[in-house]
């Protein structure tokens, strides 16, 4: 149905993965929804390690040298698969790891430490995305940054939804306004821009930076949450959402939910009015 894909000009920081990873998680507790989250950030293990804890995915490659796991897994095999024309809709659950049960699955990244195997391989994501968006509902993907490469530039074509991330720093606010100017793949009506680790307190809040960047309606934010932040480096993201789910809560987690709520609201009205037109 649609491709979503996060996404900066700018190398530094910009709370890119975090934002996607609770997004994507909290939209599969709340909707009925097929969704797949694909890492396509070079040497980052920042997805997967925050749904599952590293000793765990240290067994789960021990097992691919036992011959337990096939050894062509992950996005190594899809783009093997890909290379070969072998590739279809279906099959691409196959080489993900499930976190939530027809819900959401998590595609990790490339296992080369090679800059340049890397580059080759993205290249073959573009087909990736195309089968992968008959087959699920939602495709997220977590993108390298900057705008340098042909195969960001190449991804970011075939995306449905940019969601472009900044934090409360001038400097990264600012990047976005001129980046909007520069590149024409920014100009058309599928970009929205994405406040992580926001903060009310902040000079640079959501609605002050919406009003900065010209951004009618209200800025999408997902607000800081240090139990949320703690849990990805824990690898109990999964179990963070399941006991927001489940029991009551204080504040902090309520500014929380608020924040994710309003992203994705503007993100399936997004795909709605993409829709219609």
């Amino acid at each position: 149905m649609a491709i979503v894909t996060f996404w900066s000009d700018s190398p530094k920081d910009t709370a890119q993965s975090s934002s996607a990873l609770a997004i994507a998680t909290h939209l599969a507790m709340e909707k009925n929804m097929k969704m797949l989250l694909i890492d396509a950030n070079f040497s980052d293990e920042t997805i997967t390690r925050a749904y599952w804890r590293p000793q765990k995915e240290s067994r789960f490659f021990k097992e691919l040298n036992r011959g337990k796991v096939d050894i062509a897994s992950g996005a190594d095999g899809l783009v093997s698969a890909i290379a070969s024309n072998k590739i279809t809709p279906e099959i691409i659950a196959n080489f993900t790891k499930v976190v939530f049960k027809n819900r959401l699955d998590i595609l990790p990244g490339l296992r080369t430490k090679s800059p340049t195997e890397f580059e080759k391989s993205l290249v073959y994501y573009k087909d990736l995305l195309t089968n992968a968006n008959k087959f699920y509902d939602i495709v997220f993907v977590d993108l390298q940054k900057t705008s340098e490469k042909p195969t960001v530039r190449a991804l970011l074509d075939v995306s449905s939804i940019i969601m472009y991330t900044m934090t409360p720093n001038l400097l990264l606010i600012d990047k976005y306004i001129e980046s909007l100017k520069q590149y024409a793949f920014l100009q058309k009506n599928n970009v929205i821009p994405l406040l992580g680790r926001s903060d009310e307190l902040s000079k640079y809040n959501p609605k002050n930076v919406a009003k900065r960047i010209g951004e009618r309606g209200g800025m999408a934010f997902v607000p800081y949450n240090i139990r949320y932040a703690e849990s990805t480096y824990e690898g109990s993201i999964s179990q963070y959402f399941g006991n927001l789910k489940t029991s009551s809560y204080g504040p902090e987690q309520a500014i929380f939910v608020e924040g994710l709520n309003t992203a994705i609201d503007k993100i399936l009205y997004k795909i709605e009015e993409l829709q219609i037109r």
